[in-house]
């Protein structure tokens, strides 16, 4: 009689449940990258939607030789872009939920766009930030530049 071996062909059990709790830790790992970038998306997204209805509002002032004033409530995704009779509500809250104003320096919580496109009081900041910690400074100088830096948690 001749010995005859068996070829295996396949996993045994305890491989495929290491390379499962492998996939698994992966995963994990993925989604929260995954969520962490979605947030800071937005976050840069929304802050997009304000720097540009900042140069819109400064640009308008020129074209228009009107005052053009954007109020911002604190702790609010909304502000309020307002001239001479005409009142528009924007929300940050149309890009993502967890956004919102955290706090303003300008006076009276509002920046105001002269006629010439310039500030009428010296430079400001906004401040926006998301749900995660991640924190966007609009800086406008008086001469109506507007720059942004980023702090992403």
């Amino acid at each position: 009689m001749k010995n005859e071996k068996k070829d295996n062909q396949g996993f045994s059990l305890i491989e495929l449940i290491v390379v499962i709790t492998i996939l698994g830790t992966l995963l994990g790992l993925a989604s929260y990258s995954w969520s962490r970038y979605r947030d800071n998306s937005n976050l840069r997204a929304a802050v997009r939607e304000l720097q540009g209805d900042l140069e819109l509002a400064k640009e308008k002032a020129r074209a228009e030789n009107k005052t053009y004033e954007i109020t911002f409530t604190e702790n609010s995704p909304s502000y309020v872009i307002s001239a001479e009779g005409t009142v528009q509500t924007k929300s940050l809250s149309a890009i993502a939920t967890d956004i919102l104003v955290e706090s303003t320096n300008f006076n009276q919580k509002k920046i105001s766009f002269l006629p010439r496109g310039t500030l009428s009081s010296n430079t400001g900041r906004i401040i926006v930030k998301n749900s995660r910690g991640s924190r966007a400074t609009i800086t406008v100088n008086i001469t109506g530049r507007i720059y942004v830096s980023y702090d992403f948690r």
